[in-house]
């Protein structure tokens, strides 16, 4: 749970302040697939705080902000593959990271949608290009509550 509350925290640390930001101008959209949604990002922000690192990409719609986020256990360099632990119990290392996709309304209240569920198969790759972040994963499995499915394929960079 308390991964958790550092994910939901800095997400809405992360939404307030990328919320002026435009999509990249050379044309690099992160994008990601969410349980058979697409999504395009309207920011892209990468952030270290302490000795976490996060990736977050945000896809404004109406009034809703949907989200997908990555953290590291230390900051990624480049080429660097990552486990993906379970996001609600898993401790981040140097080797790992989790996910959490979820939503925020007009209200500003994150709606966690699903996290990592810490499959032995599911890895992130990170590049960096141009001093930019590149982070990638296909296919992770994910939970919700209880129910586990294969859920969230992307491409985020950072702008």
């Amino acid at each position: 749970m308390k991964n958790l509350s550092i994910f939901l925290a800095a997400t809405a640390i992360i939404i307030g302040a990328s919320s002026c930001k435009k999509t990249s101008s050379n044309g690099s959209i992160s994008q990601w697939n969410y349980n058979g949604t697409n999504y395009q990002s309207s920011s892209t922000v990468f952030a270290t705080e302490g000795s976490v690192s996060i990736i977050e990409a945000n896809d404004v719609k109406d009034t809703v902000t949907n989200f997908v986020l990555v953290e590291f256990g230390s900051k990624p360099v480049n080429n660097e593959k990552f486990s993906v632990i379970d996001a609600m119990s898993g401790t981040l290392d140097s080797a790992s990271c989790g996910i959490v996709t979820g939503s925020v309304d007009s209200t500003q209240v994150p709606n966690l949608l699903g996290q990592s569920a810490g499959s032995t198969i599911d890895s992130v790759t990170v590049t960096i290009v141009n001093g930019k972040y590149h982070v990638s994963f296909a296919n992770v499995t994910m939970q919700e509550y209880s129910e586990i499915f294969t859920g969230v394929s992307g491409t985020l960079i950072q702008q």
